[in-house]
């Protein structure tokens, strides 16, 4: 957690959470652009509430792709793909 970059928006992927990737994404499009991105996905079952409130407490922010949980291998390129398309090119 305390290895991302400082001036990268800090994302935790849950499914408890309210924001949406791609919501957030468009409006945080030229920010994350010029800063990067970090982003947590957990294991499969996700991650602890104490381990999620960790993550918060070292500044990430809860992110969600919708109702459906995918498993961790769809969810992290299912985020590179939606961030991909609303960013551009990495």
């Amino acid at each position: 957690l305390a290895s991302a970059p400082a001036t990268a928006a800090k994302l935790l992927l849950s499914p408890r959470a309210s924001a949406s990737l791609p919501e957030l994404a468009q409006a945080e499009r030229e920010a994350w652009r010029a800063g990067g991105v970090t982003l947590l996905i957990g294991p499969e079952g996700g991650l602890s509430p104490e381990e999620e409130d960790r993550a918060r407490r070292a500044g990430f922010i809860g992110v969600s792709l919708g109702p459906r949980i995918l498993r961790t291998e769809t969810a992290g390129l299912t985020c590179l793909a939606t961030l991909n398309a609303i960013l551009g090119g990495f």
